[in-house]
């Protein structure tokens, strides 16, 4: 990105002057098509790194045999499904721009409603699906390799940990969402902006 081309569509507003101040509905447009491929690109990130980790879950359920970490394989392994189930679905349902109309706020405005929605609705049902596959899974690892089993019992430590930050990171991210999309919002109602 270069220094004059802007990174959101809030600080496009913002450089408007009071000569200029139609949107230009082609940085518009860039602005929104940045916002889409971040989206696409996170989305393609997740399922790759939730792929690798599945493939480390099962070569771990194979290489060291017992059944508490079969068991805890099987359940993180369900979880782990879900929560990319999850993630495809909420990007299936994303909002398209009609019949490839010109980028608008409202339009900036729904794909961050979108993203907002994702960090809300259903998040402990996310908690609960990664948690219980996780701790068995661990268990099960240090019981098949009592030898590297206080390792293991800090990464379990770490997991643990790790779903207890899930909870304020989303809260997190949705509070930046709802900030971004309150100044959208006081964009949208300024004289002049479309």
């Amino acid at each position: 990105m270069t220094p004059e081309e802007p990174d959101d569509a809030g600080t496009l507003w913002r450089a408007q002057t009071p000569e200029n101040a139609q949107p230009n509905s082609e940085e518009m447009r860039r602005a929104v098509e940045q916002m889409e491929r971040k989206m696409r690109r996170g989305t393609i990130d997740f399922v790759v790194a939730m792929v690798l980790t599945s493939a480390a879950i099962v070569w771990i359920a194979v290489e060291f045999r017992h059944p508490l970490l079969t068991v805890g394989a099987i359940v993180a392994l369900a979880g782990l499904a879900f929560l990319v189930f999850e993630v495809l679905q909420h990007r299936r349902r994303a909002p398209v721009a009609e019949n490839g109309a010109a980028a608008s706020i409202e339009f900036h405005r729904d794909l961050l409603q979108h993203c907002l929605e994702f960090h809300r609705k259903r998040l402990w049902l996310r908690v609960l699906t990664l948690a219980p596959g996780g701790v068995l899974f661990f268990l099960g690892f240090a019981a098949a390799r009592p030898d590297v089993a206080a390792l293991i019992y800090v990464e379990l430590a770490t997991f643990v940990l790790i779903i207890m930050l899930i909870v304020p990171v989303n809260r997190r991210a949705a509070a930046k969402l709802e900030c971004q999309i309150a100044n959208l919002t006081s964009l949208g109602e300024e004289p002049g902006a479309q």
